[in-house]
């Protein structure tokens, strides 16, 4: 992207919107959100906030909620990271992953399976398992940065703290 923000296509994965830091510069290593889960108008304000702030690149799967299939919504995920890797100069160790309800499982599936691709995941309500392999564990423990997060009246967090955590 240029300054500002724009709407690409990523193979069957549909479209996705990227939203630039001022100051981006194209062919540098940049550091991405890839956020996963339904937003609207005011919280995609307040995403592009704080990744702007950080200096950011934040990319948003459009119709990626929780309304999508949850296969769905990690091939695009998945379609997605690839497109960004080849259209522009990512840092993965600040290829940060993250999402609320469906999109946190998805956030985790992906950053468990392949913990040297990203920097960390944050998981907003729900949360993936760890994968069974022992060196995935190993590496996604040396790697990783998680956070995992609930609000205090969510469903989800008894499950967070009693089985996640530690991750």
């Amino acid at each position: 992207p240029g300054k500002g923000k724009g709407r690409w296509a990523a193979g069957r994965a549909g479209e996705y919107q990227v939203l630039a830091p001022p100051g981006y510069v194209p062919g540098r290593p940049s550091g991405l959100v890839l956020f996963l889960g339904s937003v609207d108008a005011a919280a995609l304000g307040r995403l592009a906030g704080a990744t702007q702030k950080a200096g950011l690149l934040l990319a948003v799967p459009l119709g990626m909620g929780d309304e999508a299939p949850s296969g769905a919504r990690l091939q695009a995920a998945v379609e997605v990271l690839d497109d960004l890797r080849r259209k522009l100069v990512i840092d993965s160790d600040r290829l940060y992953l993250a999402g609320i309800s469906g999109g946190a499982v998805t956030a985790t599936q992906i950053a468990y399976a392949w913990p040297e691709m990203c920097g960390g995941v944050l998981a907003l309500g729900a949360t993936g398992s760890l994968r069974d392999e022992p060196y995935l564990r190993d590496r996604a423990r040396d790697r990783l940065t998680v956070v995992l997060m609930a609000g205090q009246l969510d469903a989800a967090r008894h499950e967070l703290e009693r089985y996640r955590d530690p991750v």
